[in-house]
């Protein structure tokens, strides 16, 4: 995900077999993930996982719906230089997921924001 990214996603359904994030934007220019409708939130029936191996940082998730899926927020590098920091998970809606947050050996992961969310 490249700085000031926006990734908007379309309301509708969306089940693949999983959707792997990584990257980092900056403090001045996060990366949003969007729902392009907040009053009609895609529904995401799989597994986002934002890590895999490389710093993810300054990013924003926000107006979407996860059924069954969970949003993994990790540091998946053992190398306390890289790790996740800086995320905001806003409203969105869990109903049978959750967000995963956690570090990874020594990697830390920090500064992390849940708001308004609804979590089923």
């Amino acid at each position: 995900m490249d700085p000031g990214s926006v990734h908007i996603i379309a309301a509708g359904e969306y089940s693949q077999e999983k959707i792997w994030c990584w990257g980092g934007a900056t403090k001045e220019n996060p990366a949003f993930i969007r729902g392009l409708d907040p009053s009609n939130k895609p529904i995401i029936r799989t597994s986002i996982d934002f890590s895999y191996g490389v710093e993810l940082k300054y990013i924003i998730i926000e107006n979407l719906k996860f059924e069954g899926a969970n949003v993994q927020l990790t540091s998946a590098v053992s190398n306390p230089i890289h790790h996740t920091h800086h995320i905001a998970v806003r409203n969105c809606d869990f109903d049978g997921g959750r967000p995963v947050i956690n570090g990874y050996y020594s990697s830390p992961t920090e500064h992390i924001v849940l708001y308004n969310n609804v979590i089923h």
